[in-house]
């Protein structure tokens, strides 16, 4: 089995690629538990249930340049937009390998200035999901 180094990632932010001032993100996805046990049952314990998504996290170097971060995200706080967001493990073509998942969100959180002095200039945006997760293999 063969296993993945992540140093293309894709982040794209209504429509527009994110991916060469992204440092990090994190997309994760699970099974809400719950409780199963019965009033005579003597032990805890939980059945799955819907699939949820917890809110995305994407760390940018930040840049205020036309069609960069800030002129990107900061319109999406102001209108209170929803946008799709898409994300691939590396910057390829869809495929069984390298999936494409694709949610509409809106920016739950975002700073607009973050760090110390000599510090690159980072944020931490955080999407929150609004819409339904979809995967895109071909």
């Amino acid at each position: 089995m063969a296993k993945h180094v992540l140093i293309d990632a894709y982040v794209s932010v209504n429509g527009v690629v994110l991916s060469d001032h992204t440092a990090t993100v994190q997309f994760v996805t699970g099974i809400r538990p719950v409780p199963a046990a019965a009033m005579s049952e003597l032990q805890d314990y939980d059945m799955p249930s819907t699939i949820f998504v917890s809110p995305i996290s994407v760390r940018f170097f930040q840049d205020y340049a036309a069609s960069s971060v800030y002129a990107t995200i900061q319109p999406l706080v102001v209108n209170r937009s929803t946008v799709p967001l898409i994300v691939k493990p590396t910057s390829g073509a869809d495929s069984a390998t390298n999936p494409a998942f694709t949610i509409n969100v809106f920016v739950a959180s975002k700073p607009l200035i973050s760090g110390a002095r000599g510090d690159g200039h980072m944020i931490d945006v955080v999407f929150q999901p609004a819409g339904a997760l979809t995967y895109d293999v071909t």
